[in-house]
């Protein structure tokens, strides 16, 4: 059971990926533009690991499923950078073993589709360790087997 959603969620960040969401600060709507967080809640809610009305950001998402935090990054997993723990200000979700999508590029300043575009900042693939990271999460570790 667990393995069909995992492969629902990798399946769902390659669309979005394909499509080329833009970036957008405080975006979580996939079909206009996300920020890394709201990349994360599309992803779960469509797949139902989270409902409908669930707004987390990715300190959020870290405090919520930290309890399954993993040395072994496998797809579905989630990757969580910044400058320490309590300081978390990015995430990303493994699509390989060595590769995450992620919404990025982009900052506070990417209010507009324009200013996304001009920056390039959209939904993008990355190998995990672009960047050093803090802590990898298995949030589907929460689902029954």
């Amino acid at each position: 059971m667990r393995s069909v959603y995992i492969k629902e969620a990798v399946a769902y960040a390659r669309q979005l990926l394909a499509w080329k969401v833009p970036y957008l600060w405080a975006g979580n709507d996939e079909y206009v533009g996300v920020d890394c967080s709201g990349m994360i809640v599309a992803i779960f809610r469509r797949i139902g690991l989270i409902g409908r009305k669930a707004d987390l950001s990715s300190k959020g998402m870290y405090e919520k499923w930290s309890k399954y935090r993993t040395d072994t990054p496998t797809p579905g997993c989630l990757v969580f950078y910044g400058k320490d723990l309590d300081s978390i200000s990015h995430v990303a979700m493994m699509v390989t073993t060595r590769h995450i999508i992620e919404a990025g590029g982009g900052g506070r300043d990417c209010t507009s589709i324009k200013i996304s575009n001009a920056k390039g900042a959209r939904v993008r693939l990355n190998p995990y360790t672009y960047r050093k990271h803090l802590a990898i999460v298995d949030p589907f570790r929460s689902f029954p087997r």
